[in-house]
């Protein structure tokens, strides 16, 4: 997202595992005030919460993983291998949109993302990139940090 428009551009497509995308804001905690002797509130404040898009990204490349989890790729012999970073990278920048079946599009231009290499290597399990995106605000007055296209 540029920073100062926030407009977005180069996307690219995920391939993301199915029924693993799940958006969330859960319920904010609520803190009720009471007056002495009053057995109901007077005032009642609410927590916030924050919006998350979770996913797993199927695709475990060498490229996925330097784009989700950090570190380089080297290519020997044509053949490309992934080398973690030495600190882990707690979380990427990203413009995330889902596009629903029913062509409805959601946007969210400046994500927190945090990937993790998590995957159980067996015969019934598939490898996956687990990612859990926090929406944060996008800084630009006029650009929502969260908005959802009907269809036409």
């Amino acid at each position: 997202m540029d920073a100062v428009t926030g407009a977005v551009s180069n996307w690219t497509e995920e391939k993301i595992y199915q029924d693993t995308c799940v958006i969330d804001r859960p319920e904010a905690q609520k803190t009720e005030h009471y007056a002495q002797g009053d057995p109901d509130p007077k005032v009642i404040r609410y927590g916030r919460t924050a919006k998350t898009i979770a996913f797993s990204v199927f695709d475990r490349s060498a490229d996925s993983k330097v784009k989700w989890l950090g570190g380089t790729k080297t290519t020997v012999d044509l053949v490309n291998s992934w080398n973690a970073p030495a600190k882990a990278v707690a979380s990427t920048k990203k413009a995330i949109r889902l596009t629903f079946e029913d062509g409805s599009v959601a946007v969210a231009p400046n994500c927190s993302c945090a990937a993790r290499d998590s995957w159980n290597p067996n015969d019934s399990d598939v490898a996956v990139i687990p990612v859990i995106a926090t929406v944060l605000g996008t800084g630009v007055e006029a650009v929502a940090s969260w908005t959802e296209t009907d269809t036409e």
